[in-house]
């Protein structure tokens, strides 16, 4: 454990005091497990590096859901247009619920995972 106390830094028109106390390992890091609400909420995170403080939106914009599927905004907008994902509004704007994402997702795992027969 290493402590480092520093007092009276001045910053501006403020004076603060500051207090580090860490603690210095060596080895790889830890892993930290944690379940999550949904799958897409677990690829925000990976590709946001959602941390502390921030706030876990229930609905996305069509650019955070493109994102989020790894395709286009244009692929997302004949999608919203053809039905195949849902959408709210909210006064002037179009979002999507993280639990619409989950859904579509849901549907192409279903058509994927039947057998197809030969016609």
């Amino acid at each position: 454990m290493c402590k480092l106390e520093l007092e009276n830094i001045s910053v501006g028109k403020y004076r603060l005091t500051l207090l580090l106390d860490m603690e210095i390992t060596t080895g790889p890091p830890p892993i930290l497990l944690a379940e999550s609400a949904s799958p897409t909420e677990d690829r925000l995170r990976a590709n946001k590096g959602q941390g502390p403080g921030q706030v876990e939106r229930l609905a996305l914009t069509v650019e955070q859901a493109a994102e989020m599927l790894g395709i286009g905004r244009d692929r997302v907008y004949n999608l919203l247009r053809t039905g195949q994902l849902e959408s709210i509004k909210i006064g002037k704007l179009r979002r999507i619920p993280r639990s619409a994402l989950d859904s579509y997702i849901a549907r192409l795992l279903a058509e994927s995972s039947r057998p197809h027969l030969p016609g």
